[in-house]
């Protein structure tokens, strides 16, 4: 498994680069290389533990080849909940729900825009004259 995922990890980085035939021929290489892994039973609870997990997310597991544009990885997600996470440790959490709920929405709006390339002050101005910052523009 950990070889398979490797040659996944290399492709990931030349994906864009990638035909779509060729991509299909990679991403159908490795489904048959994965099939033949998936029917092997291991013997020990990790191992166990570990099948079923890419049993669960096994059609996902190469999604990066049939899309370019979506990423490999889930960094972006998880860079983009780091300010959020810090934010409840250092003040101990929210002390009401609106707070948590405006919380996560400024930080969605200035998320949004920092992707696309827009200064957040001017995307929370944005927004609050009713426009949408999700629109490229």
């Amino acid at each position: 498994m950990k070889a398979l995922l490797l040659r996944a990890v290399v492709l990931a980085r030349r994906r864009k680069h990638l035909a779509e035939s060729t991509r299909r021929t990679y991403q159908g290489r490795l489904d048959r290389e994965l099939d033949a892994i998936m029917v092997l039973a291991p013997t020990n609870q990790h191992g166990k533990r570990l099948r079923k997990r890419y049993g669960k997310v096994r059609s996902h597991l190469f999604t990066f080849l049939e899309h370019p544009d979506a990423p490999p990885d889930n960094n972006g997600s998880e860079r983009e909940l780091r300010p959020t996470a810090t934010y409840r440790k250092v003040t101990g959490g929210f002390r009401s729900k609106w707070g948590a709920d405006l919380f996560a929405g400024v930080r969605s709006v200035i998320g949004t825009a920092a992707r696309r390339g827009k200064d957040a002050y001017q995307a929370i101005l944005a927004v609050l004259d009713g426009e949408s910052v999700i629109q490229p523009g």
